[in-house]
């Protein structure tokens, strides 16, 4: 479930792993606080032995009017196998498993 933030209520970004690469494809879908949504599609580039990751967005596949596109930055978490925002902002990421 996505999760209120305040100025964007929530954003869900779910990650595929490109074969062969340290890099992700996927999409971010964005809410309002009025229940407004878009979704656009993001790139990352994990750095070999290294928790963090950039997540850049690319281009639109639904735009609101006014929306923004927000890049993001996640770490790792080696423990519990997840990817988890830096900070407790309610992002919350989804790597899909091949």
């Amino acid at each position: 479930m996505l999760k209120d933030t305040g100025t964007v209520s929530a954003a869900r970004i779910t990650l595929e792993r490109e074969k062969g690469s340290h890099g992700y494809t996927g999409i971010c879908e964005i809410e309002a606080p009025n229940g407004r949504k878009g979704i656009y599609n993001v790139r990352a580039e994990a750095k070999s032995g290294m928790p963090e990751l950039h997540i850049e967005g690319t281009d639109w596949v639904e735009k609101p009017l006014f929306f923004l596109m927000f890049d993001f930055d996640g770490a790792y978490d080696t423990k519990t196998g997840m990817l988890e925002s830096e900070e407790d902002s309610g992002i919350v990421f989804t790597l899909k498993r091949e």
